[in-house]
């Protein structure tokens, strides 16, 4: 960011005369840039009352008289939680949850194409009710951790209960299991269901709520956005939890909609999961 002052800035100031000043910022990163012209913005406030008062008592009125003349108001502020408005204060906390959709995603769906001969015999809801437990439980402790290193190496803030976030986490890792066994019936290759989980990170992260408000996009996109995937309503509520050390029952309605969620993908996609391997095993076995 730079501030150009003209020349006779001085001169037009002592004369009475509107001067102005040019703040040129570098717009690239919008945080960074909207933190920078408000604080220039401030400043300049500062500034242009200091001067205003100089002049006033140029015509001999008292400093405090000057002071009130020049300041009708003073606009005093508090930012809460992240005074400093900084981008990885805003983000690292989404980031971990896609952080662990994707390990989710990934070691479930290797785990029902591996294991898909077993699995698709037998009683298969409790076979992938413990296969999904077993991946829970492995990746679990590894995204403790990070928040972990995010709290104490980054020094990100962090007031909410971890215990709520693990239970946001466990229906959201509950309600992810329908569309993973979908995209491994459409898929049954590790490989293309590996490159369609990686190809899902970019979409259900800028979807979230995470990089721009779910208020503010048209409201059939949010309703489909929320239909199709669930991850809307765990990182953004994930986020609020750590940050703002948002109460339980405030949370209450999303766990609502992600057990919800669970409810109508997960028999779905338990249904596609029996046709696809228990048609091949089938097969297999008559050859």
């Amino acid at each position: 960011m730079g501030i150009c002052i003209p020349d006779g800035f001085e001169r037009d100031v002592t004369t009475y005369k509107s001067s102005q000043i040019l703040a040129v910022t570098d717009g690239s990163n919008i945080v960074v840039a909207n933190n920078a012209y408000a604080q220039a913005t401030m400043i300049a406030q500062s500034v242009s009352a200091g001067v205003e008062m100089k002049l006033i008592q140029g015509k001999g009125m008292t400093p405090r008289m000057a002071q009130n003349i020049a300041l009708v108001y003073n606009l005093g502020e508090r930012i809460l939680y992240d005074p400093k408005m900084t981008y990885m204060n805003y983000l690292i906390i989404c980031f971990l949850a896609i952080f662990f959709q994707q390990l989710m995603l990934s070691s479930m769906g290797s785990t029902f194409i591996r294991d898909s001969e077993y699995i698709a015999e037998g009683n298969v809801h409790a076979k992938i009710f413990g296969a999904v437990s077993a991946c829970f439980v492995g990746i679990l402790p590894s995204t403790l951790l990070s928040v972990f290193i995010v709290l104490k190496l980054f020094h990100v803030p962090m007031a909410g209960s971890m215990l709520t976030v693990v239970v946001l986490t466990i229906f959201f890792a509950l309600s992810i299991v329908g569309p993973s066994l979908l995209i491994a019936s459409v898929a049954k290759d590790k490989l293309k269901y590996s490159q369609f989980e990686f190809m899902l990170s970019l979409p259900t992260f800028v979807s979230s709520g995470c990089v721009w408000p779910m208020n503010q996009m048209p409201k059939l996109l949010e309703i489909i956005v929320r239909a199709c995937w669930p991850f809307a309503n765990y990182a953004k509520v994930v986020q609020q939890v750590l940050v703002k050390g948002m109460n339980f029952r405030y949370v209450i309605p999303s766990l609502l909609q992600l057990g919800i969620f669970s409810l109508v993908w997960l028999p779905a996609g338990i249904v596609c999961y029996k046709r696809t391997f228990c048609r091949e095993s089938t097969q297999g076995s008559v050859m």
